[in-house]
């Protein structure tokens, strides 16, 4: 589904056209007078410009285009600069990669065994019956399960559940649409919290240097204030906006039966948080301990063998085609060009890092936020000024926030496939959303990371 309406009345020739056009002209060199590239930057321009064409027109599916990427650094690019082909072709199986497989699998592992929806009727036993705590439990809970798992996966385990809450809400109460739009809040809000929750993170943390990446318990630590706040505001302004006059809403309860595979679907979830969080503390990455459930969970027969070909693997070749997109840039010099056309030096750090917020949020909006973080991250870590880690999590919560139309993210389209909501409300909700998001990670996030980063040293 593209992300502009318009773009689908274009001929798929002529956007092919302009896709050609934006890569052989800066590749052919015919701009570097001009515009004072070098040969590298030339055709790195190129790559820039036609992943970006065909990223927002969606004329092929998202993944071909990141594949291109990486064929077009191979064969145009390395020569040019002299470099190993292979430098655009590692980023495809980096450890961010596995990290994501990992996550993936595990989701799989914990929704086939019930887990999640174990997990979300207690939440929601545990907070109360009155509204604005069925409320607070539905977009908590959402985001719970959105920072371990696809923020997708999360909306359609929400929903279904919000199949056996809404019956009890009577028609036309405003509560309804509150709930709603509560999954979408807590599915866009709740990945940030985690480097696995959304592929922006993931971007975020491969593009920083290795003295500079956060490991999953400092990331946790940098972003649960920062969606503790979002949550929180998110929350107070649905119950302003869609005030309910039910007194309670009572959910049926269903009884619970521990099987044998989902003790063990339980055990190793468990096992897998617990390394990425004491990351530092052994010696095994990320993406090594991604390999685990894999492993575990297709050996131990906790998935079918056919389940692996139904994970999103079109999302990895995503990632990857960020990733290797980053590489391009970096390598070529392309970063420190597009750099030197921006007013920097005569902005101060905090309205540098909101200008790039407002750049991932305004992409983010019109194309995929995995894409967006794609072309943002790189060049935002090339402002010399600003501290690298503080950057990338920025561009990437940003990127993640945006919820402006229903089709910005999976999450919006599902809730708006309810025919709950209709469309000038959920706009101006999101955009509200999606400024209280941003203005959280600003506002609460660069004191607490600029304290964190004081305190240790």
């Amino acid at each position: 589904m593209g992300y502009l309406p318009a773009v689908s009345k274009i001929p798929p020739w002529l956007i092919g056209i302009l896709a050609a056009l934006v890569l052989v002209i800066p590749s052919l060199g015919l701009l570097n007078a001009p515009l004072g590239l070098g040969a590298g930057q030339g055709i790195a321009l190129g790559i820039v410009l036609l992943a970006l064409v065909l990223w927002v027109t969606e004329v092929v599916p998202l993944f071909v285009t990141s594949v291109g990427i990486g064929l077009a650094g191979a064969t145009l690019l390395a020569p040019a600069i002299g470099v190993r082909s292979d430098t655009f072709i590692v980023p495809f199986a980096s450890d961010v990669i596995l990290l994501f497989l990992g996550g993936f699998v595990l989701s799989a592992v914990l929704e086939k065994h019930g887990l999640a929806e174990r997990l979300a009727r207690a939440v929601l036993a545990k907070v109360g019956s009155q509204p604005p705590r069925v409320l607070l439990g539905v977009m908590l809970t959402t985001a719970g399960l959105s920072m371990w798992m696809s923020n997708t996966a999360a909306t359609a385990m929400m929903l279904a559940l919000l199949g056996v809450i809404l019956p009890v809400v009577p028609k036309g109460d405003p509560l309804r649409i509150a709930l709603v739009l509560s999954v979408a809040a807590g599915a866009n809000l709740g990945g940030i919290a985690t480097p696995i929750g959304t592929p922006p993170n993931a971007i975020a943390l491969a593009s920083l240097p290795a003295e500079h990446a956060p490991t999953f318990l400092s990331w946790m630590v940098r972003g649960l204030p920062v969606l503790a706040v979002a949550l929180f505001v998110a929350w107070k302004l649905l119950l302003r906006w869609f005030p309910s006059q039910v007194e309670a809403v009572e959910l049926p309860r269903e009884p619970v039966s521990w099987t044998g595979p989902a003790i063990a679907a339980a055990v190793l979830g468990g096992a897998t948080i617990l390394l990425w969080l004491t990351a530092g503390l052994h010696p095994l990455s990320l993406g090594t301990v991604g390999l685990l459930p894999v492993v575990v969970g297709f050996g131990g027969k906790l998935l079918p063998a056919q389940a692996l070909r139904g994970l999103p693997w079109d999302v990895l070749l995503i990632v990857g085609g960020g990733l290797c997109l980053g590489a391009v840039v970096s390598e070529s010099g392309l970063d420190s060009w597009i750099l030197s056309l921006l007013p920097l030096d005569s902005m101060g750090a905090i309205l540098t890092l909101a200008l790039l917020a407002a750049l991932a949020v305004a992409l983010s909006t019109f194309m995929s936020n995995t894409a967006a973080a794609n072309l943002v991250i790189p060049i935002a870590l090339g402002i010399p000024s600003l501290p690298p880690t503080l950057t990338a999590m920025m561009v990437a919560f940003a990127c993640s926030m945006t919820m402006v139309l229903p089709v910005s993210t999976p999450p919006n389209a599902m809730v708006f496939a309810t025919d709950t909501i209709d469309s000038p409300t959920f706009i101006r909700v999101g955009l509200s959303l999606t400024a209280i998001g941003v203005g959280a990670a600003l506002v609460v996030g660069l004191p607490w990371w600029g304290l964190l980063s004081w305190l240790l040293g």
